[in-house]
């Protein structure tokens, strides 16, 4: 397997990433006024470092099995989602963003990025010869 490969989901989560959040720019500041923004980049931050955690996860895992890509789907499905969530509760807690418009965002940019990544896995797999 060519790991380089796996960079493409990076990019494609990133250029998502940038592309709804600034298509939500307006809505956020008349929901939330001017503070609501420092939540919506907190939230998008979050949701790509908890998308990207579950892709290096997907990788290790696909390595060390051997190529097992439904059981490291399956795996970095559930290491995203404890990321997600363990950076969502300690933000959200810390005081330092507005929790609203942060959890909201956090849960929007884990949705796009996730469907972006399954999209980019699949193709990549089916590349794969072999698999």
């Amino acid at each position: 397997m060519d790991w380089h490969r796996l960079f493409a989901p990076f990019l494609a989560g990133l250029a998502a990433i940038a592309v709804v959040a600034a298509a939500g720019v307006v809505p956020t500041v008349r929901l939330s006024g001017p503070d609501g923004l420092a939540g919506m980049a907190a939230g998008c931050a979050a949701g790509l470092a908890a998308n990207w955690i579950g892709l290096l996860a997907f990788a290790v895992i696909c390595r060390r099995r051997g190529g097992d890509w439904a059981t490291a789907m399956l795996a970095s499905t559930g290491v995203r989602f404890g990321a997600a969530l363990l950076i969502g509760l300690l933000l959200a807690f810390s005081g330092r963003v507005s929790p609203r418009p942060f959890l909201i965002w956090l849960g929007l940019s884990y949705a796009v990025v996730l469907m972006i990544e399954v999209v980019c896995l699949v193709r990549i797999q089916r590349q794969v010869p072999g698999e």
